[in-house]
């Protein structure tokens, strides 16, 4: 194992692993390449659960990670003006989502910022900028339920044919209820043309990963290696909620919505384990990221206030003078 021993910082680097130097750009750009996957429908679709779907399965595990992830960032600054800041930043990843139309992300990312933990912040949510609170109730209503996603569905339409992430629960839920409608077909072994429209319809917001390129910006594969990581942890919700507590205790005026305003009910409870060989491929990418743009001497050691800034990105992790073994 490489070294984190004590030095002092080496020469301007050109990429940055902080997520505090991170652009909501970058973060959104790298998330969108990580989302960008083909998901196995069929197995789903008999089955209506994702258990016997890995790669389904996998999918649905990062996107809860993920609104997990957002929520514990937040979470972990311990003034209402830090947390506003992080919440502001997760809204502008979110726009930059919206304008890569990856719903999927968009979705969870969203789901993060208004799940009840964060929304009950009411210190916190006091420091945010009007127009910072206005770009996030577009965003939430653009992803309402009501109407069965209506607005989200308006707005997949008016993105024609440019490339675009749809929420993918959505639609298998979709696909579900247009299997179980046609329940008569093993009897009969015939389709009606208006159902077999309805499927193509279905089926073709998934077709595109298959029939057209993405237009997405260029890939950073450093920071996609060490956002990789932070998805492969697994939060306990109750944690999240009781470090919510702790951060702005319950008083009697406080209002706590008893459900986030942006629930995929269809991601409930998946949480893939993966197996060890995944995480260390994903742990080691990550630690040659980090001793490729930090270690600029090349002699195998990282500064401390260097690996501060790293271990921004993983809230919980041991603090430097546990790791730095060999100090």
């Amino acid at each position: 194992m490489r070294a984190l021993s004590v030095r002092e910082p080496g020469s301007i680097r050109q990429v940055s692993l902080s997520f505090e130097q991170w652009s909501p750009e970058d973060i959104s750009t790298s998330l969108t390449h990580i989302d960008f996957k083909i998901v196995e429908l069929k197995q789903y679709v008999k089955d209506g659960s994702p258990v016997n779907t890995p790669m389904l399965e996998r999918s649905i595990s990062i996107f809860n990670n993920l609104s997990n992830w957002v929520q514990i960032m937040v979470l972990s600054k311990t003034t209402p003006k830090e947390r506003a800041v992080l919440v502001t930043k997760f809204v502008n990843v979110a726009k930059h989502l919206r304008k890569l139309c990856n719903f999927n992300t968009l979705m969870a990312v969203i789901g993060g910022i208004t799940h009840s933990n964060i929304s009950r912040l009411s210190k916190t949510n006091s420091q945010l900028a009007p127009e910072t609170k206005k770009e996030l109730n577009q965003l939430t209503n653009l992803l309402s339920v009501q109407s069965n996603f209506g607005e989200y569905r308006k707005a997949l339409a008016a993105s024609g044919l440019h490339f675009k992430i749809p929420i993918i629960g959505v639609h298998l839920k979709d696909l579900v209820a247009a299997t179980c409608c046609g329940a008569n077909f093993e009897k009969t072994m015939t389709i009606s043309l208006r159902r077999l429209h309805y499927l193509a319809t279905l089926l073709s917001h998934f077709m595109i990963f298959n029939q057209r390129h993405h237009n997405f910006p260029e890939a950073n594969l450093d920071l996609i290696n060490t956002l990789k990581v932070s998805l492969d942890i697994r939060y306990n919700e109750e944690d999240i909620y009781e470090l919510s507590i702790r951060r702005e205790p319950r008083t009697f005026m406080t209002f706590e919505p008893s459900k986030p305003v942006v629930f995929a009910e269809w991601a409930s409870g998946v949480s893939a384990t993966l197996d060890p060989g995944t995480v260390n491929k994903h742990v080691s990418a990550m630690v040659d990221a980090v001793f490729k743009h930090y270690d600029s001497d090349r002699d195998g050691y990282i500064s401390q206030d260097e690996f501060r800034q790293i271990s921004g990105n993983f809230p919980f992790i041991d603090p430097f003078g546990t790791i730095d073994l060999d100090r």
